[in-house]
This record gives structure tokens, sequence and C-alpha cells, in this order.
């Protein structure tokens, strides 16, 4: 969790210095710029799925004490890093098909 929450922090500071100081980079969008979007919000996804599975796994703990701890930890990985990676491959593939990438 502390992974995801520093690299979206480095990402947003990124975003700010590279696109925001400079308005003609949003004139202008290009290639990186589109991608560096798209990662920014990967990992502001990350950081709700982070939240999520830790809420999860401290529920599971609680409720099913005799539960494997191994697979816990498995299950919450998986839905940490998986389920935004889901999400913004929708999201980029649907601007992308609709040609909407020009904002």
């Amino acid at each position: 969790m502390f992974t995801s929450f520093a690299i979206n922090n480095l990402l947003w500071l990124l975003w700010y210095r590279l696109v925001v100081e400079h308005p003609s980079v949003v004139l202008h969008n290009g290639w990186w710029c589109q991608i560096l979007h798209v990662i920014l919000h990967y990992f502001l996804l990350t950081n709700y799925a982070w939240m999520l599975a830790e809420g999860f796994y401290l529920h599971t703990l609680l409720v099913f004490a005799f539960t494997s701890e191994d697979t816990l930890v498995r299950w919450s990985w998986t839905l940490a890093w998986s389920t935004p990676l889901v999400v913004i491959s929708l999201y980029t593939l649907l601007r992308t098909i609709y040609d909407h990438t020009s904002e």
C-alpha cells in the first residue's frame, strides 16, 4: 500500500511540474502526456483498491479467525493490483476507440 501511495504522489508531482505549469503541453497533448495521464490514474485507483484490500483483509481476519494468512495476503495483492489494471485498461481502450484523446 505504501508503494502505491509513494508512486502516486511522485506521479502527481511530475504531472504538476510537466503538464500544469506548461499550458502548451495540454494543447499539444503528446503521447508522453497521455501515457502519464493513464499511469497516474492507474496508481490513483490502486490507492483505493489497496484500502479496499486492507479492509477485506482485516474483516476476514476478524470474522474467520482460522483462515490461512498466506491466502489472504495473496488475495489482497491480486485485488489491489489487478482490479485497477482492468479498469484503466478499459478506460484507455474506450478513449482510444472513440478517438477521445484530444483532451
